[in-house]
């Protein structure tokens, strides 16, 4: 098992081989900020899975995780949407998807587990209330993000069990490519709006 890399996050963001290595975040969602995440797209295998464990209490008033059942079973979805990187999938999400999606509603301490390539987001927090949360990423230690991360982490790529691959595992299928961010990039929550009050 390797560690991908800790950061700090307000909501939101991999399940199978033996050897893993986890990323740890934590995910700070503000009062009146919404955003949705999508599904882990930019590996080159899908051996991923993520914890979240709220710090705070988790509902659906301030913004709780939301995940779609059975989505990872679909691939990974395209996070470009009419020739723009949204960093989301969210062109790619049907009024089904909506409709199926489960409000993850949880006590602080509680745990939810879901594959990295599950469409995942939240909704806005429309409450007073910060919601915290730390998320713990899993990668087989064969499957590799092809993409820096934005906020690097002594964490990362630190093996939990196994022995570091000395390949990576490429998944048949189509790898698509992130616009070149050489200029800048904050991050996924870079993309949150204010909501009107």
């Amino acid at each position: 098992m390797r560690e991908c890399a800790p950061s700090t996050r307000s909501a939101n963001r991999s399940s199978a081989a033996a050897d893993r290595r986890p990323c740890a975040t934590r995910d700070r969602r503000s009062p009146a900020v919404a955003s949705t995440v999508g599904n882990a797209a930019d590996y080159t295998s899908t051996d991923l899975v993520a914890l979240s464990v709220p710090l705070d209490r988790s509902h659906a008033g301030n913004g709780c995780l939301q995940t779609i059942p059975g989505s990872h079973k679909g691939g990974a979805r395209s996070h470009w949407d009419d020739g723009v990187y949204k960093l989301n999938c969210n062109a790619s999400v049907t009024e089904e998807d909506v409709a199926s999606a489960v409000l993850n509603e949880l006590a602080p301490g509680d745990i939810v587990a879901h594959h990295g390539l599950a469409v995942h987001g939240s909704s806005e927090n429309r409450s007073d209330e910060l919601r915290t949360t730390y998320i713990i990423q899993y990668a087989a230690a064969d499957a590799f993000a092809y993409t820096t991360p934005v906020i690097d982490s002594r964490h990362r790529n630190l093996m939990v069990r196994g022995e570091p691959a000395t390949h990576a595992r490429v998944e048949a299928g189509v790898i698509e490519l992130l616009p070149d961010f050489s200029a800048g990039y904050s991050s996924i929550f870079s993309l949150q709006t204010p909501v009107d009050s």
